[in-house]
């Protein structure tokens, strides 16, 4: 008994340790069109067209010549209860049925082709737009999205250079400023005035360095009376009595070298000298001073 070309197809697949599922995932073909073709049910198929391609991909599989597995399936034999037929006419009529069968399935076959085809041609067409459409999004979208990340990053390198900017342009306000306050220092410091008071019996001598060009004597009366006489240049400025809470202020002359003064009860009063105590022996009563003047060095 000849086997049917479904029955072959089955037969080779087995050979070849190839099961159903395994042949759907080969061939990409759904499992009940491998199971039609493998029952011959040609009913269950979507159409001659799809057949041809799902025959080849199934002989490819499993070694068979494609081409002849068509032709095969193209002419093979349909199943089909002949019973109803009387024997001494069996041969005649089996020929003429199975003719006028194949006749009719054929023609039922040509709108379902046709609306494959339809629906093929749709579906690709749906696809390719799909696909193009996809492909053009994509690629906007790699686009906007390296446009956003060159934009960030170029921002974020402008907001670290205005930032890096910024400190640097405090760094240098700070080191500015610290260079001058240490210049103020120095220069206050250079400029400060300095007394030095050597005592030798009533004699007083005050060597002042750094005086501005204009100084003043201020001769204060803290707890008595004293006669006072202020000499410069040897020219009397003031001449009296400094009473108890009372001061005289004397002005020196621009750039004099030297001044006298002779203090009747030196305890009882205070000198300065731009408004720096001369500080001498609270022991000492009937005093001569000379201060020496030595002016700012203006450089």
């Amino acid at each position: 008994m000849s086997l049917t070309l479904g029955e072959k197809l089955k037969k080779a697949r087995e050979a070849k340790g190839i099961s159903l599922i395994e042949m759907q995932e080969r061939t990409k073909v759904q499992l009940k069109y491998l199971e039609a073709i493998e029952k011959n049910d040609v009913s269950s198929l979507p159409g001659e067209y799809n057949t041809k391609i799902f025959l080849r991909a199934y002989a490819n599989q499993v070694g068979l010549n494609p081409q002849e597995v068509i032709d095969e399936y193209m002419g093979a034999p349909v199943k089909e209860d002949l019973s109803q037929y009387q024997t001494s006419t069996r041969g005649s009529r089996t020929a003429q049925y199975k003719a006028e069968k194949k006749h009719q399935n054929l023609l039922k076959l040509v709108p379902a082709l046709l609306l494959t085809l339809v629906f093929v041609i749709v579906v690709g067409s749906v696809g390719y737009a799909f696909f193009k459409e996809h492909k053009r999004f994509e690629a906007n979208t790699d686009v906007k999205e390296s446009y956003t990340v060159d934009n960030q990053a170029q921002d974020v390198t402008k907001e670290q250079k205005e930032k890096e900017s910024i400190e640097q342009s405090r760094s240098r306000s700070k080191e500015k400023a610290s260079q001058e306050a240490e210049s103020k220092k120095k220069e206050e410091e250079r400029t400060k005035m300095a007394l030095k008071v050597a005592t030798a019996g009533s004699n007083v001598t005050v060597q002042a360095k750094n005086v501005k060009d204009t100084a003043n004597l201020v001769i204060t009366g803290t707890s008595g009376r004293c006669w006072t006489n202020v000499v410069i240049n040897g020219q009397s400025l003031y001449q009296g009595v400094i009473e108890q809470g009372r001061s005289q202020t004397i002005n020196i002359p621009d750039h004099s070298k030297s001044v006298r003064l002779q203090l009747g009860n030196a305890s009882v009063v205070s000198v300065k000298l731009n408004d720096q105590t001369i500080d001498y022996p609270s022991s000492l009563h009937n005093i001569n001073m000379t201060v020496n003047l030595a002016y700012i060095d203006k450089k």
